[in-house]
């Protein structure tokens, strides 16, 4: 478990902030590149993005207790996690040899998962460096509930949050680190190609392509082809696996008795029409159970 430390090493003052995840907003970062692609993590719909740092005016660095951390340089890279609905914005950094940093959790009004995401900053963040959990900006928020410029819902929310995210960060540190780290794996070959080809463009415009050249193009094409259903899929095999308790839950159900009586009671009225009850339609149980064998046959 890691150690939580409340930070005074940071100080700030700045109102609420709309961050994207483009970051456009980064006046210090003067050329990047950036991929963005859906994400679903635990059942929860969002979008994960790395950016990889070309050029910046000056390094960004920051102090935690002492020690002098950069978080922002050339060659650097950010990779961003955001669920749709949530209260909590993950930045993970990694250094220009693709070396872990820290992650970076931003508290916010709640993720809106548009064409370029982003969130409201409600001032309380979370960082995991060296397997410790520091909280930042409690001060800050504290203040802007004193000065009005939130309310109490907004500013119980915020605590709630960030208990939450405590908990997850210093319960789940090498998982989380873990799950970050494999992210950034996967998609930093994919960021690299696509920096590649845009740069190659130019030179592919003034000249025509060997016959060697097309090939590999092509074999690349297939390549992130079947890298991204492969992902995708296994992915999908993930989800698949976890269900099982509920099948054998619902075929339980099916064969006791139960969903007969259940069923011909509905047929009768005795069950309220405000009930939600797809499972006893006619066929829904039988075709989803036959569903989840014809499937657990395909894969073996």
């Amino acid at each position: 478990m890691a150690d939580i430390i409340v930070s005074g090493a940071v100080k700030r003052k700045y109102s609420m902030q709309k961050k994207y995840m483009s970051r456009g907003e980064w006046k210090r970062v003067l050329r990047k590149k950036q991929i963005t692609e859906d994400i679903t993590v635990c059942g929860k719909k969002g979008r994960i993005s790395l950016i990889k740092i070309l050029e910046v005016t000056e390094p960004f660095k920051r102090e935690l207790d002492g020690d002098t951390v950069i978080l922002c340089d050339d060659g650097y890279w950010w990779l961003q996690l955001a669920l749709e609905g949530g209260r909590s914005w993950y930045t993970v950094m990694f250094d220009d040899k693709g070396r872990f940093i820290q992650v970076y959790c931003d508290i916010t009004d709640g993720n809106q998962i548009a064409e370029d995401p982003y969130f409201t900053d409600m001032y309380l963040d979370y960082v995991v460096h060296r397997g410790r959990v520091y909280e930042l900006d409690r001060a800050e928020l504290e203040s802007a509930f004193i000065e009005k410029k939130i309310g109490l819902k907004e500013f119980e929310r915020s605590l709630s949050e960030g208990r939450r995210v405590y908990q997850l960060l210093s319960q789940r540190t090498s998982d989380l680190e873990e799950f970050f780290k494999k992210e950034f794996l996967r998609l930093k070959p994919l960021c690299e190609r696509t920096l590649i080809m845009e740069t190659g463009k130019k030179m592919d415009m003034e000249r025509e392509m060997t016959d060697q050249e097309k090939r590999v193009v092509r074999y690349e094409e297939e390549f992130d082809r079947c890298l991204e259903i492969l992902e995708k899929l296994r992915e999908a095999v993930e989800c698949f696996d976890g269900i099982s308790d509920d099948i054998d839950d619902l075929n339980r159900y099916y064969s006791n008795g139960e969903w007969r009586k259940d069923f011909e009671d509905d047929e009768n009225g005795l069950i309220s029409r405000d009930v939600k009850r797809g499972v006893l339609s006619e066929d829904g149980l039988y075709d989803l159970l036959s569903l989840y064998d014809e499937m657990k046959e395909r894969l073996g």
